[in-house]
């Protein structure tokens, strides 16, 4: 989703040593609320769902509350304040805030700048005495009062690099429901440009952030690192990929920037400002982060030289692990569906023993997530235990895919919960028992299934998410669906279009569905679904399929070969990789073992991130289709 920070005023009841703010940069206009209301209106036309109120201090304006209302009535997604909490000390005003209520529709949370634990550098890094119990006092209002959507904003400095272990403890006891923490190293800007006394000297902070984030993943504290104060990737050992992650996030596409004095978006991600604010040492080229890393600050350069800077060797084709380790345990299931991958020659379940060494084998190549597929695991005699192992030696996020019939037992929802299961993505293919069994063959699933849905749903802590295979058994239904998804409140909803797997291949006439005749009700359902179930996905469709609008909208996501090859390492009994990476002219191209393109996609515009037409459609249909479809939506380059 596109996010806007907004800062409406310069005010503040700190005087940061690093504000950027401060210095001598000029200050910001107050915004009034008349405009700051107008603002917020033209945000939301251009498609920002998020809104950041920044400053200066948010919680200064005495019509924060008023301005969050007219957010949510707008139809923000969320409304984010950031804060030093010292006002909130004041519970009169806490609860004043949280008078605005979260819903599937709407979340506020705040996130709160608190630099150290100890009060006496707390108030040396702020500038004002008497504020760090008030900004304690002010968290624990927000927690108090029931608020669940509260992180922790933490620069690291001089003065307090050394405590970030005992800060990562403090927080953790201190305030065990909050789970989030952002750290920051220092933006040489504003006020931080007079106090250059205060930058740490980053060989000497890595051990101390190295063992704080150790803390976090032990504690199940998330994390992130800010792009505002980005440092050399090979500070990061172990953690690049939070901080390329957070990169990607805040690319200006996504990310705009609202005061009285300008309109624009976010750059300091980009690799053009890097190359205008930072400098790289010669011998930088032979990273293999080279080229997404920013180098170093030329201000910090200028107080601790550079060779401190010290290059990742390695291969660069290996660099670049993958995020999802995909365990696939068997194929044994309790349903019975019309398109499943379990033929002959496939009926082989994974030992107890063969799985927990592949679990092992994964953590130690660093994978942090795991997601087990079938068949369906839930039936397994050992399916806790391997979840309790997995969660035991330190992933940090288990997921699985499931028909959902076992979760409709609230016992074993709760036990799979506490043995580490995070997220479950249930298969549901109708709004209705004929529809759904009409796929799964097996009388009585749907009732279990929806039962399941409904009993992750309600669980705190698990996240769920609803896969639909799209088939000629349901499309013409997918309004329907998608009006029956809303009401079970998932997190996401993905929509797969039928590939020629497993039974699939032989039923593929019989399933499929053509292109043409498909197209408009995804349309539709695109148009009706979007913004009221919270997140999108559909995943293998050609682009075709789907208007420019469509594929511009930041609330639907399409899942790519890229994505299949770059974030997901398949381990199974038989494995065979699904997507080859090839380098052809220059272009990286991603091929599905699925799909073809015809040597007309190559004038498309999407041909690169497109996956492509399944191989049996295009035996029966050719490229007359997707011909049709790619003229209608423009999609042709004419210099092609």
């Amino acid at each position: 989703m596109k996010r806007l920070y907004f800062a409406s005023l310069n005010d503040c009841n700190e005087d940061c040593l690093f504000c950027v703010r401060g210095g001598d940069e000029a200050p910001i206009d107050f915004i009034g609320t008349k405009k700051a209301k107008e603002i917020l209106s033209q945000k939301r036309k251009e498609g920002y769902q998020e809104i950041y109120f920044d400053g200066g201090e948010p919680t200064l304006r005495k019509d924060l509350a008023q301005l969050i209302n007219f957010a949510r009535n707008k139809k923000y997604k969320s409304v984010n304040v950031l804060t030093n909490a010292v006002l909130l000390a004041d519970n009169k005003l806490t609860k004043r805030l949280l008078d605005i209520k979260n819903d599937k529709n709407f979340c506020l949370s705040f996130s709160v700048s608190l630099h150290s634990h100890k009060k006496n550098i707390s108030e040396k890094l702020v500038g004002r005495a008497n504020t760090f119990n008030k900004t304690i006092k002010g968290i624990e209002n927000l927690v108090q009062n029931g608020c669940e959507n509260i992180s922790f904003y933490h620069i690291i400095t001089k003065y307090n690099y050394r405590d970030l272990p005992s800060f990562v403890n403090f927080i953790s006891d201190k305030f065990p429901r909050i789970r989030r923490v952002t750290f920051s190293f220092i933006y040489p800007a504003g006020k931080a440009l007079e106090n250059k006394e205060i930058f740490p000297q980053l060989s000497k902070v890595r051990p101390y952030f190295q063992k704080a984030l150790s803390l976090c993943k032990k504690k199940k504290i998330s994390f992130s690192i800010s792009t505002c104060g980005t440092i050399p990737l090979c500070f990061l050992e172990g953690y690049e990929d939070i901080l390329l992650k957070q990169q990607d996030l805040d690319q200006p596409e996504k990310v705009g920037l609202v005061d009285a004095g300008q309109d624009v978006q976010y750059q300091l991600a980009t690799k053009e400002f890097h190359q205008r604010t930072k400098i790289k040492a010669s011998w930088c080229k032979d990273c293999v982060y080279n080229d997404e890393c920013g180098g170093i600050w030329r201000t910090y350069v200028e107080i601790y030289g550079i060779d401190e800077i010290k290059p990742v060797l390695g291969d660069k084709k290996q660099k670049r692990k993958p995020n999802v380790l995909l365990l696939l345990t068997g194929f044994s299931c309790n349903n019975n569906c019309v398109f499943c991958s379990n033929v002959s020659g496939r009926d082989f379940n994974s030992s107890r023993e063969e799985l927990l060494e592949k679990i092992n084998k994964g953590r130690k190549e660093g994978f942090r997530i795991l997601e087990f597929i079938g068949g369906e695991i839930t039936i397994r005699p050992d399916f806790f235990e391997l979840i309790s192992y997995a969660k035991k030696i330190g992933f940090e996020d288990i997921r699985l895919t499931s028909n959902g019939r076992l979760f409709s037992y609230p016992e074993f929802v709760q036990k799979a919960h506490r043995a580490g299961l995070r997220v479950v993505a249930v298969s549901l293919y109708g709004h209705n028992s004929k529809l759904h069994e009409a796929v799964t063959r097996t009388p009585g699933s749907f009732d279990q299934c929806v039962q399941g849905i409904k009993n992750i749903s309600k669980t705190k802590g698990m996240y769920l998410i609803i896969n639909t295979v799209v088939s000629k058994i349901n499309y013409k239904f997918l309004k329907e669906i998608s009006q029956f998804v809303y009401r079970l409140d998932p997190k996401e909803w993905h929509l797969l279009e039928l590939l020629p797997d497993g039974r699939a291949v032989k039923n593929y006439d019989i399933l499929s569905v053509p292109y043409k005749e498909l197209a408009p009700y995804l349309k539709r359902v695109s148009q009706s679904a979007v913004g009221k179930i919270k997140r999108i996905d559909f995943f293998d469709f050609p682009f075709c399929l789907f208007s420019k609008e469509v594929l511009n909208n930041k609330n639907i996501n399409f899942f790519t070969p890229e994505n299949r090859y770059e974030d997901i390492k398949q381990e199974a009994h038989d494995s065979v990789f699904r997507v080859k990476k090839i380098n052809r002219g220059g272009r990286t191209i991603y091929r599905d073992k699925y799909k073809v393109k015809p040597d007309f996609c190559r004038s498309c515009l999407y041909f690169y991130q497109c996956g492509g037409i399944a191989r049996p459609y295009f035996e029966k249909y050719r490229d007359g289709e997707i011909k049709e479809l790619a003229q209608k939506h423009n999609f042709i380059n004419e210099k092609k």
